[in-house]
């Protein structure tokens, strides 16, 4: 029986399990929000309902000290499907923005690139079903769709037929370069999300073999998107998985350079030899037990500026290269 991978950036579903010796993969489903406040968590914050998010924390572990690499959704949306930096990101539209000095400059100017392996290529050539359903904002999709005038009502015939034919051929290519098998409901805009997925999973009777995990792309904290400032790196993460997991809260760092390799782990999939991995699987953090060999600190990279983050400290660090100081004159 053939396991599901979505993505939902808004979400992606995947199918595996722990035991990677057993014969029943388990189905993995993704959901990545953006740009949510911590009050908008009641568990956190206590300022909004919500019920299901509740749950969902309650019954998983949440991570405490989960980090982005970088805090704007498009590089960090590709560290989620590549499994690595965005600052090794080899599309052409990226490079064209590293200096002459060799200092890539992270923002919304990459492209997943159709030609590398990514989580859900993996996956599907070992053995899953893959979905994608929602924003999509990676690039790597031509921008050669027809366009409707400004005002135009979506309930015309023709403009819904033109607005239908771009849906289409958007959710194609994105099947074809990058591995999905469904891609629905795409665009590069945020949804308006409901959280009954938990209650669905469990309505199926499936709940045992699924793991959930949700994840906030960027932080928006004191409004530092887009900046190595803790507001704009510190995100809100967690996995559950009924029977497999224990609910709790975890303190360690955890970046989401480490979600692929912990997908493949679970999965019990190989990763290919031309895929550069960044992370470390959180599979024994998932157990409960803490590596002695754990990191002590975790990178974040955004425009020109870098840091590191420890329990006690945080260095950051803006040096805008020589060659591009001309246009900050």
């Amino acid at each position: 029986m053939r396991r599901i991978l979505v993505f939902l950036p808004f979400l992606f579903i995947l199918g595996c399990k722990f035991s990677t010796d057993s014969l029943k993969k388990p189905n993995i489903i993704f959901i990545i929000t953006d740009d949510q406040f911590y009050n908008s968590f009641g568990f956190l914050e206590g300022e909004a309902l919500t019920p299901n998010i509740d749950r969902f924390a309650g019954e998983g572990m949440y991570f405490s000290k989960a980090y982005v690499a970088s805090s704007v959704f498009t590089p960090s949306r590709y560290t989620c499907l590549s499994g690595k930096y965005s600052s090794m990101c080899q599309s052409p539209r990226f490079l064209a923005d590293v200096s002459e000095e060799g200092v890539p400059k992270i923002a919304w100017n990459m492209d997943l690139e159709a030609e590398i392996p990514n989580v859900a290529k993996v996956l599907k050539s070992n053995g899953y079903r893959t979905g994608f359903v929602g924003k999509w904002h990676v690039g790597g999709i031509s921008d050669d769709f027809e366009l409707v005038p400004a005002g135009s009502d979506p309930s015309d015939p023709e403009i819904d037929g033109i607005l239908k034919a771009k849906q289409q051929r958007y959710c194609k290519r994105i099947q074809e370069r990058y591995g999905f098998d469904f891609a629905g409901a795409v665009y590069n805009r945020n949804p308006d999300d409901d959280r009954a997925l938990v209650d669905k999973v469990d309505e199926l009777g499936i709940a045992d073999n699924t793991l959930l995990i949700d994840f906030n792309d960027n932080g928006v904290e004191t409004h530092s998107k887009g900046s190595c400032y803790e507001g704009g790196i510190h995100v809100p993460v967690m996995f559950r998985w009924p029977g497999k997991i224990e609910p709790g809260v975890n303190d360690e760092f955890i970046s989401n350079i480490d979600f692929v390799p912990t997908i493949f782990e679970i999965c019990g999939a190989e990763k290919p030899d031309d895929m550069e991995l960044s992370g470390t699987s959180l599979v024994p953090l998932l157990h409960g037990e803490i590596p002695t060999d754990w990191r002590t600190s975790v990178y974040s990279e955004i425009g020109f500026t870098r840091s590191v983050n420890t329990k006690d400290w945080k260095y950051i660090a803006f040096k805008v290269p020589p060659c591009s100081r001309g246009s900050l004159d």
